[in-house]
């Protein structure tokens, strides 16, 4: 492109005047034009894996002579504007700089942004597309002033993409629309995007200061970065921020995995998320809430979304952490606290085996493959099912005991697990009883009380169980002084049904008692 030519061709089309005859503003809305149509030309990077940065800030800074540069036409549009007599430092001021972020979380998230566009990577960020900022500082007689810092007008570089999500809040819905910034990388030929949600009918700026009406939530929700939280209307206005950029994005990150072509069971292979310090964190119960509504396991859920999303710390302060009351969350999304509340129990209860082993003597089995430890199981609020069955059908049962489950209401809170009640097992038909855990009680839960097992761990494919249950076996003729007391069980770490036979991971265990 030849930069000048284009230059004159849009100061005429937009002012009726050559380049020499316009104003530092109107060139600068000539500049602004140029880039965006350079920048949006460029083709996005392809990959097999794409990231999302969730961040409450971005603190990009004045974009032109960024853009310019990673453009490759930053000494070409200085020489065309000297040429007319004007100063690119000059029109560089009349710009107004996005008032998205505040501090170093921000300008990191902004830095980050620029890097992997100039490697050529693909990735977008996701944010809140603020109207005024954290605030301006004015000084009046040796006092600070808190004003509004508007940013936004007809020139912008915000894109408006026609995209748009409903967030379920707990009052009722939200629409959110979805703005872009394109982010041109520098020598790379591509061009990556901040993904900026906005609320469909902002609010204007406060007459006087950076008072608002913390309550209008459908107004407010992106009006200021980090509200004032000094009372409890500002702390939720700042739960309910969270969640509305969390929820709208986790909803494009499905549509674009759909657009891609992939299904949402494989959205880890697919998909890298990147939480930058705790302000975006729901994206986790809400990415496992959206999965599962796609028709996944709550199991499948946990599994890929574990596998998706990564996090950035930013201090090692517990005073410097951000933390809400769950009330809170009960409040602005009540449909997140039940997955919280699993995701809390099945942390507890996968890491138990190990946690225990550090605290007890064992027995190494089969050159170190099997570890037999005694653990305190605790006790469990189960619903289960119970029949004689052969192992061919064993699948089905497990699909049983979930749909049933489901039909009652019930909210799993840990593993799967089957016990085995006959005195030898036969694989052609055994009482069988498959449990799940539960968070609720209910007429068909019963509490499995605790017991002090014998346990291992077996991972790789379910034929090779019995090498665990020979360990066991072994470790009690060994151990003279205890007794199985119980009906033997499998403890499923995943979903059975859906993870690969070699990644399985089960605890086996044995009721026992000192005798």
């Amino acid at each position: 492109m030849d930069v000048k030519q284009r230059m004159q061709e849009l100061a005429q089309a937009r002012y009726g005047r050559e380049p020499a005859q316009c104003g530092d503003g109107e060139l600068y809305r000539v500049l602004l034009q140029l880039t965006q149509e350079l920048a949006q030309a460029r083709p996005a990077p392809q990959g097999e894996r794409k990231l999302y940065y969730f961040s409450a800030e971005f603190l990009i800074g004045k974009l032109l002579s960024n853009n310019l540069l990673a453009l490759g036409i930053y000494d070409e549009a200085k020489q065309a504007l000297a040429q007319c007599g004007k100063s690119l430092a000059a029109i560089e001021d009349v710009e107004p700089e996005p008032s998205l972020g505040n501090g170093g979380l921000g300008r990191l998230a902004a830095c980050f942004l620029d890097s992997i566009a100039a490697l050529g990577l693909p990735g977008d960020g996701v944010g809140l597309n603020y109207h005024y900022g954290l605030f301006k500082q004015e000084f009046h007689l040796s006092h600070q002033f808190e004003q509004p810092n508007p940013w936004i007008d007809d020139d912008s570089w915000l894109i408006p993409t026609g995209t748009e999500f409903e967030v379920p809040f707990g009052f009722g819905p939200v629409k959110a629309k979805l703005f872009d910034i394109a982010v041109p990388g520098a020598h790379s030929g591509v061009a990556n995007r901040l993904h900026l949600f906005d609320v469909e009918h902002p609010a204007p700026a406060p007459q006087e200061g950076i008072d608002f009406d913390k309550t209008d939530l459908p107004a407010h929700l992106t009006s200021f970065l980090y509200p004032d939280d000094s009372d409890e209307a500002g702390r939720l206005l700042r739960v309910y921020q969270q969640y509305f950029m969390v929820s709208a994005g986790a909803q494009l990150i499905l549509k674009e995995l759909d657009e891609r072509g992939f299904a949402p069971e494989a959205i880890s292979d697919h998909v890298a998320i990147q939480i930058n310090d705790t302000h975006p964190s729901m994206v986790i119960p809400e990415l496992v809430r959206l999965l599962v509504g796609r028709g996944l396991s709550m199991d499948a859920a946990v599994e890929q979304v574990s596998k998706t999303c990564a996090y950035t710390n930013h201090t090692i302060l517990a005073e410097a952490l951000e933390k809400w009351p769950l009330a809170f969350i009960e409040t602005v999304a009540p449909q997140l606290p039940p997955i919280l509340r699993e995701l809390d129990a099945r942390r507890a209860l996968v890491h138990q085996l190990e946690d225990d082993i550090l605290h007890m003597e064992g027995t190494e089995f089969m050159e170190k493959q099997y570890h037999v430890v005694l653990i305190q199981d605790p006790e469990q609020k189960v619903f289960s099912i119970r029949e004689t069955i052969g192992v061919d059908q064993y699948h089905g049962f497990f699909e049983r005991l979930y749909r049933e489950a489901g039909a009652r209401g019930l909210v799993q809170a840990g593993p799967i697990q089957m016990l085995y009640h006959d005195e030898e097992f036969s694989p052609e038909h055994s009482d069988v009883e498959a449990q799940m855990v539960v968070a609720q009680d209910g007429p068909d839960v019963k509490v499995k009380p605790a017991c002090l097992c014998a346990a291992v761990r077996h991972r790789g494919p379910y034929e090779n169980l019995h090498l665990a249950y020979d360990a066991l076996c072994a470790w009690l003729a060994g151990h003279t002084d205890y007794q199985i007391c119980g009906p033997a069980m499998d403890r499923y770490f995943g979903d059975p049904d859906n993870t690969p036979p070699g990644q399985l991971e089960t605890g086996v265990l044995f009721p026992v008692k000192k005798v």
